[in-house]
C-alpha cells in the first residue's frame, strides 16, 4: 500500500457503529489480487446492507486495523465490532494466501504445506479443517467466488500493481501512464501459477465442505456491470438492492498491453 493515500473504506469512515457480538450472516468473496474484488466490494458496500469486504486478514490491511481498533486482545472480535452492519451482515474479501496464514495463526504449521501444494494432492479433510478455523468467523456465510477469465492479463495486473504501488483508480484520480516496468518474466510467471494453484484451491474448499457458491467473473462485470450485480445480489439474498455507479475507472493501458503482448508471444499464452 506504499505510495497511495489511505483508502477511504479502510478508514474509519468505513466503521459501522459498535456493536456487541458475533453477526447474524456473512458474506465472503474468495478472490486472488487484480480480479476486480475492490469493484465488486464497493458496489456492495455503497448498495447498503451487505457489509464492507475488505482483505481484514491481509498483512497489508491487518495491522492497520488492528491499531485503529485497539485489538490487543481478540482481532476477530474487533473486526466482528465495528465492521458489522446495524442489521447484522459482516462481509470480508479473502485472498487464498489470506486464508492459509489466518489458519497457521490459528494452529501454527498445520496448513503451511498447502502454500505450494498441488490442490490435487491436497485431502479433502485438510479443506474440511480449514473451513473449521474460520467458521467462528464467518458465521452463516453466504459465499461469492470472484475469478478473472483471463489470468495471464490478471498476472500481467498484478505484475504492473506491484511495480508501481498502484492499486486502485477512482474518478477523483488523475490516470498517470507510468513507464514500463522491468520485464521480468520469472516474476510474471509465478504470479500466474500462484493465480492458477488459488483458484484450483478454492474449488476444492467449496467442493470439500459443500459450499454453494456464487460464481461470476470480472469479465462480466466489465461487461454488463449493473446486471451482472443484479444477479449476484440476488444470489445472496439481495435481490431489492439499487445498484451505485462504480467509483473505480479500469487501470489497464499501454503499459499492461505491451507485457502482455510479449508475454504471449513468448510462451504462446492465451
Amino acid at each position: 500500500m506504499s505510495g497511495e493515500r489511505v483508502y477511504d473504506l479502510a478508514a474509519a469512515g468505513g466503521d459501522y457503529p459498535p456493536r456487541d457480538g458475533a453477526p447474524e450472516r456473512s458474506i465472503v468473496v474468495c478472490t486472488q489480487q487484480r480480479s476486480g474484488s475492490t469493484l465488486l466490494g464497493e458496489a456492495m458496500y455503497f448498495a447498503g446492507g451487505m457489509g464492507c469486504p475488505l482483505e481484514y486478514f491481509h498483512p497489508g490491511f491487518q495491522p492497520a486495523f488492528a491499531g485503529r481498533w485497539n485489538a490487543a486482545g481478540s482481532y476477530v472480535a474487533a473486526l466482528h465490532r465495528h465492521r458489522t452492519t446495524p442489521s447484522g451482515v459482516f462481509a470480508t474479501k479473502l485472498f487464498w494466501r489470506d486464508l492459509l496464514d489466518l489458519a497457521n495463526e490459528r494452529a501454527p504449521g498445520r496448513f503451511e504445506a498447502l502454500r505450494m501444494a498441488s490442490p490435487a494432492a491436497v485431502p479433502f479433510e485438510s479443506y474440511r479443517e480449514l473451513f473449521g478455523l474460520i467458521a467462528d468467523i464467518v458465521p452463516n456465510a453466504s459465499w461469492i467466488f470472484l475469478t478473472r477469465r483471463d489470468a495471464v492479463r490478471q498476472a500481467i495486473s498484478n505484475y504492473v500493481a506491484w511495480k508501481t504501488a498502484r492499486w486502485r483508480l477512482s474518478d477523483e484520480q488523475e490516470h498517470r501512464v507510468a513507464s514500463v516496468p522491468d520485464y521480468d518474466v520469472h516474476l510474471i510467471r509465478r504470479l500466474l501459477s500462484r493465480i492458477l494453484r488459488s483458484n484450483a484451491h478454492w474449488r476444492r474448499f467449496f467442493e470439500a465442505n459443500g459450499i454453494a457458491v456464487c460464481e461470476l467473473a470480472y469479465e462480466e462485470l466489465e461487461q454488463d456491470y449493473t446486471e451482472t450485480l443484479r444477479r449476484v445480489f440476488a444470489a445472496i439474498g439481495f435481490a431489492d438492492a439499487t445498484i451505485p455507479p462504480a467509483r473505480l475507472r479500469k487501470q489497464a493501458d499501454a503499459v499492461n498491453d505491451a507485457l502482455l503482448a510479449r508475454f504471449r508471444v513468448e510462451f504462446g499464452a492465451n
